[in-house]
């Protein structure tokens, strides 16, 4: 009977040892906090807890979350941020390249300024519509079809969409207060919503599909303008645009550039780019009207062109 007891308590024994080994196991391989956590991806609370200096025994409450001002969770492979709806003072957040799909945690975050949200799996921008605030936005290389849910945030003064698979810039036009956007390679057809930007210093949207770029023709205080990789044929609409310094037009369907020589000699391309060999890219380009003797008057003018 001794015996019979004994080995029933050595199996028993034996599958709490062999539960516990599974469980451990487990444990490791989730992304996921398996006890109680207000953070329900371990990768974001460590991230936070390095933030605020906080230890693993301490437990990580409201407080904490609530006296968090800036968090740096980059490169993470972090997939989920529940639990930041707690971080209501959050001022910036920097979760670029990451593999997160769903912001929802961010809707409430009224005082964020600056937000990185390049290389994650993001399509849908709804959660950003209530945070007003925010100055500095960058989403690059995710699956962003729509802009318009940022109607709202009308305090932008850089946003960066280069990667995605934008096809419209309606949701922008209330920007007033941008100076930079950058909407390089995505699937841009038309931009009327830029006319209404009259604070924008620099735009580019580069390898995209646009043709006409009338809209552009207001915008005064346009510095630098890169439009390479395009279907732009017309480029007379630039004669008012005093203000460029330098602009990039590589590879579209221009036959006359005789619109530079009025720029330039109204004041445009005075400012030379450290880096940049060139003022004007013009190279790629069917010129046909005087090629010759309008490169010749340009560098004549001192502007530096690219053919």
């Amino acid at each position: 009977m001794k015996k019979q007891g004994i080995i029933i308590l050595l199996l028993l024994l034996s599958f709490l040892l062999n539960s516990c080994a599974y469980s451990n196991r487990t444990t490791g391989s989730s992304n996921t906090n398996n006890s109680y956590s207000l953070i329900e991806d371990k990768r974001l609370e460590e991230a936070i807890r390095n933030q605020l200096d906080l230890s693993e025994d301490i437990e990580l409450t409201q407080n904490h979350l609530e006296s968090l001002t800036a968090l740096e969770a980059s490169s993470s492979k972090i997939k989920s941020i529940e639990g930041l709806q707690y971080a209501i003072n959050l001022e910036e957040l920097d979760v670029t390249n990451n593999e997160i799909e769903d912001l929802k945690p961010l809707s409430n975050l009224e005082k964020l300024l600056d937000l990185f949200l390049g290389h994650n799996n993001i399509k849908d921008l709804s959660p950003l519509s209530n945070c007003v605030s925010l100055k500095r936005l960058y989403i690059h290389s995710s699956q962003v079809k729509s802009l318009k849910p940022l109607r709202n945030l009308v305090n932008l003064e850089t946003i960066t969409l280069e990667n995605n698979n934008i096809s419209s810039l309606e949701g922008i036009e209330n920007m007033k207060n941008l100076r930079s956007l950058y909407a390089d390679s995505n699937k841009i057809t038309e931009i009327t919503p830029v006319s209404q930007l009259s604070s924008l210093e620099t735009l580019y949207l580069s390898n995209n599909k646009i043709r006409d770029i009338s809209p552009i023709q207001n915008l005064i205080n346009i510095e630098s303008l890169k439009l390479e990789n395009n279907k732009i044929k017309d480029i007379s609409f630039l004669k008012e645009l005093t203000q460029l310094n330098n602009v990039n037009l590589e590879n579209n369907q221009i036959d006359d550039i005789s619109v530079f020589v009025e720029l330039a000699e109204n004041g445009a391309f005075n400012f030379k780019y450290k880096g940049l060999d060139y003022d004007i890219n013009i190279a790629g380009n069917p010129i046909k009207t005087k090629k010759d003797d309008t490169i010749k008057k340009l560098e004549q003018l001192g502007v530096r062109v690219k053919y």
